[in-house]
């Protein structure tokens, strides 16, 4: 009898174990009910790897001018200044007046390129973008600072839309772990293949998403709003230390500005060379940051554009500063290199805290998952999703909403240094 009382107990806590969530099972019957349909309805093969590796070529192909054109002004930086007769604190804020605009439609931009696809948004930003080159080229021949400011302006609205797109096409045609040249190569592929599905999840992957779904988006995992932080402070301290590199190294080793653009190049050279391969083993072993982090994948424009606003925003509002800074510090670099430095340490203690967190917190630890480990562990992964659509998760969406809100009142604020800024010169 003591025999089979005990088994009972254990009997039902076996049951209570192996028994499936009710919200695990609605996910898994819903990838399953989509992966058959689409099956079902769409015979096409899935795009192989000699037509990813063509589109990689493409977007690089595309975004090299525009990289060209983005990093031009920073690089004449005194030349600009000398030119135009402005101090630090104005060529701060024609810098910013580009990511002043993009803070203010980066999150249009990204809902729209989720609906009309990175292809036709490449195309259309590339466009833009080179006829803002045209009135940048023209305010240096003329040496008109506010028209300057307008190219600039001009140049950022097609900057908005192609920055997205890049990594939407991506995200779109590789799973997890120009312009009209690619518009009309993604033409072709979608009629001959159908879109891979996510190995782990099952989860379709698709270039856009005829569906606006408001709460996938003000839902965002916590865990991707940890990478907002981090990226914050870690981009800012980048883009703004390569703005002012080309002169820092004239007041530092003394030279002229070609000899010290060449001093400035110096420090992308790493880039170069360790981007490709640190980007090859990230995708063998599948330590993908904001994708990974992310339960839906068709919102990942939104999310993307969200990232980016946020760092546009820090960059407003570090750039101002520290032309305020410099200026005031008869253009020396001595206070305005104890930003970088408070930036570049605050970044390794985030980073530091997110890798101490995957031992306690595991949605930060599906981020260290290998591309084989995320296959093996996809029913850990839908667990978690089920669980953050659940009445488990509404901590973690309340979370995100307030982030959500707090990133709208951080733009309003970076708005407004560049505003004053502008109107008054005084920072």
């Amino acid at each position: 009898m003591s025999d089979q009382k005990s088994a009972k107990p254990e009997a039902s806590s076996t049951l209570t174990e192996m028994a499936p969530e009710p919200a695990l099972d609605a996910v898994k019957a819903e990838d399953a009910v989509s992966v058959s349909i689409n099956q079902i309805e769409d015979d096409r093969p899935i795009v192989p790897m000699t037509w990813r590796l063509g589109s990689v070529l493409l977007i690089c192909l595309i975004s090299f001018g525009a990289s060209w054109s983005a990093r031009l002004t920073s690089s004449l930086k005194s030349t600009i200044k000398k030119e135009l007769d402005i101090n630090n604190t104005q060529f701060a804020l024609l810098e910013a007046s580009e990511e002043f605009l993009v803070t203010l439609l980066m999150m249009a931009s990204g809902i729209l390129t989720d609906r009309i696809g990175g292809a036709g948004a490449m195309l259309y930003g590339n466009l833009i973008m080179t006829a803002g080159a045209l009135v940048i080229a023209g305010a240096a021949t003329c040496r008109s600072f506010p028209l300057m400011i307008f190219g600039k302006v001009t140049a950022a609205l097609g900057d908005i839309a192609t920055q997205i797109a890049y990594y939407r096409v991506f995200a779109g045609w590789f799973a997890p772990g120009g312009g009209f040249v690619f518009f009309v190569f993604t033409k072709i592929a979608h009629k001959r293949f159908r879109p891979p599905p996510d190995p782990a999840t099952g989860e379709a992957l698709v270039e856009k998403n005829k569906k606006f779904d408001l709460n996938k988006i003000i839902q965002l995992p916590w865990v991707f709003w940890a990478i907002m932080l981090f990226s914050m402070v870690q981009t800012s301290c980048s883009n703004i230390y390569s703005q002012n590199a080309t002169e820092l190294a004239e007041h530092r080793f003394g030279v002229d500005a070609v000899a010290a653009g060449w001093y400035a190049s110096l420090s992308q050279y790493a880039g170069f060379f360790l981007s490709p391969l640190i980007g090859a083993v990230i995708d063998t072993y599948g330590h993908r940051g904001i994708r990974t982090s992310m339960w839906h994948q068709d919102v990942f424009g939104t999310a993307y554009a969200a990232k980016v606003t946020m760092n546009n925003a820090t960059n407003i509002i570090i750039r101002i500063i520290t032309g305020v800074i410099q200026d005031a510090d008869d253009g020396s670099y001595d206070r305005v290199t104890i930003v970088y430095v408070f930036l570049a340490t605050a970044s390794t203690v985030i980073s530091l805290a997110m890798l101490l967190g995957t031992f306690w917190a595991p949605d930060l630890r599906i981020l260290q998952f290998s591309r084989k480990q995320r296959i093996l562990r996809g029913d850990l992964i839908n667990e978690r999703k089920a669980k953050s659509q659940g009445p488990t998760g509404h901590k973690a969406r309340m979370i995100s909403k307030v982030c959500f809100v707090a990133l709208f009142v951080y733009v309003l604020g970076s708005w407004a240094a560049w505003i004053w800024g502008a109107a008054t010169g005084h920072n």
